[in-house]
């Protein structure tokens, strides 16, 4: 027995006075098992979500991992591409720059070679001019060439 057993009990008292106290014992026993159980389930369930949870977790950190080098790929290829199209830019205007360049050329050497072209004709109409003032030289020639032999002829004839 468990308990001091007090003097004025009878025995039957004491008996039926144990059966209540297993009875409630029992039924507080029972109480507290069935307590741990589900407090045991429940861990169990809690356990089974921290499991899940942290596998969820290690995937959500492989996948920011993976998002993170795809980004940084697309930074780069959207580099890359900026580049190549600043070269192009570059390309494109270098040649508009020659082009014009080529074209005011054209248009510099077209007007000197105008200038070139006057400037001979001018020369020529003054070249012109000039001979014409001049007395004929090749009709002097011959003239002159005529009287020498005429002169010739007649000191022979004298």
């Amino acid at each position: 027995m468990w308990f001091i057993k007090p003097k004025t009990m009878k025995d039957e008292q004491i008996k039926g006075f144990e059966r209540v106290v297993s009875q409630v014992a029992k039924k507080a026993i029972e109480d507290a098992i069935l307590s741990l159980n589900s407090k045991v389930k429940s861990l169990v369930t809690l356990n089974s979500e921290i499991e899940k949870l942290e596998k969820k977790v290690k995937d959500l950190e492989l996948q920011k991992t993976m998002d993170e080098r795809e980004v940084k790929q697309l930074v780069k290829i959207k580099q890359e591409n900026q580049e190549v199209e600043y070269e192009k830019k570059v390309v494109k205007l270098d040649k508009q720059y020659q082009e014009k360049e080529m074209k005011l050329q054209t248009e510099y050497h077209d007007k000197v070679m105008k200038q070139v072209a006057g400037f001979q004709k001018e020369m020529k109409d003054v070249y012109d001019n000039i001979m014409s003032r001049l007395p004929n030289l090749n009709a002097s020639l011959e003239l002159v060439a005529g009287q020498g032999t005429k002169k010739t002829k007649k000191t022979k004839d004298k």
